[in-house]
């Protein structure tokens, strides 16, 4: 992974479980409308799902400022939303459903 986390203006965050393909979309969408210069960061933390999310979030591990944490076990939406900020680095935090 390729994160830097320096002087990020906004976080976006994506709590998930077990829903890849809506996670693939998510984030097809928000790289699509991010340049190399913005200062943004996105996070996802993965409440140990049983699908192919590591597999999706692992083609963005290239770009700066991505962060993809997967939990040992499930934890639930609120301890997931948790771990989203804790690890925000941002001005501005945003939680996202997928």
């Amino acid at each position: 992974m390729n994160y830097q986390n320096q002087n990020i203006r906004l976080t976006l965050a994506i709590p998930t479980f077990n829903r890849a393909d809506f996670l693939r979309k998510n984030l097809q969408i928000i790289f699509s409308q991010l340049t190399s210069t913005d200062k943004v960061e996105i996070i996802i933390i993965d409440n140990a799902s049983t699908d192919n999310t590591g597999n999706v979030c692992q083609k963005y591990f290239n770009f700066n400022n991505f962060l993809y944490v997967r939990l040992d076990q499930n934890l639930g939406m609120s301890a997931s939303q948790y771990e989203c900020l804790v690890r925000a680095n941002g001005d501005y935090v945003c939680i996202l459903s997928d």
